[in-house]
């Protein structure tokens, strides 16, 4: 059809049967692909008891309340092995900064003492804060955050002095590297533990704030945590990158 003849009034819905009819089949079309079940969430959203007139503490209720229902068909053996899938991502995921940090030069310093605690306490929590804010029905009880913490940090510190000692420290004397070893395996370990565990305290705040109020999940609650856990890990790395050679 030429451009002419596309802007005549030939072509106009109501002088052409033919039109009407394409234009009702892709309407047709459209509604069929956009026709998909409401999530959670959306149903929450679209209920009655979210509009503004009513109560903020009677919409929570009724949030909270699909929340322990939708828990109450999780069995606890699957609950627990989500919160392990959780820590096993987030433990995998928060390798590849090891990397980064054995780049070299002023970049990988940097990394050490800021990108690395950043990031690799953010990636720890990923599994969990998934859940949290999204699928929190799967978190039946607060102790599953200190779990999910502690298996990401040992899938992470497994990983990292791995490499450490069988790659980037290969070349060290024997007895050296034996020590580095000991110190990498036992207090290197501890510190991924402590600063998860301290991470995954603000998490279990999100997740109470949520059952409490039945709002949606509220990560500030969880950045001081955070913060310090990033402090503490960031203080170790510059310490051990200053005195390290002479700790060993």
């Amino acid at each position: 059809m030429s451009k002419k003849d596309y802007f005549s009034i030939n072509s106009e819905p109501a002088l052409n049967a033919s039109l009407p009819e394409r234009e009702e089949s892709i309407c047709v079309e459209e509604i069929v692909q956009n026709d998909k079940p409401a999530s959670f969430w959306e149903k929450q959203r679209d209920s009655v008891f979210s509009e503004p007139a009513i109560s903020s503490e009677n919409s929570g209720d009724t949030v909270r309340s699909a929340i322990l229902k939708k828990a109450a068909h999780i069995s606890f053996a699957k609950s627990w092995g989500v919160s392990f899938l959780a820590g096993l991502i987030g433990g995998i995921l928060s390798v590849p900064g090891v990397f980064l940090a054995n780049s070299g030069g002023m970049f990988a310093f940097g990394y050490i003492i800021i990108g690395g605690p950043v990031a690799e306490e953010l990636m720890k929590q990923c599994g969990m804060i998934y859940l949290t804010e999204y699928k929190p029905w799967y978190i039946k009880n607060r102790w599953q955050y200190y779990f999910a913490a502690i298996i990401s940090a040992l899938i992470f510190a497994t990983i990292e002095n791995i490499l450490y000692i069988n790659v980037y420290l290969a070349k060290l004397p024997l007895d050296k590297l034996e020590r580095v070893a000991s110190f990498r395996w036992s207090i290197c370990t501890l510190l991924h533990v402590s600063c998860a565990l301290i991470a995954s305290l603000g998490l279990k705040r999100v997740w109470d704030g949520r059952l409490l109020t039945g709002k949606p999940a509220d990560l500030a609650y969880a950045y001081p945590y955070f913060i310090l856990a990033i402090v503490i890990h960031g203080l170790y790395n510059f310490t051990m990158t200053i005195l390290g050679d002479k700790v060993f």
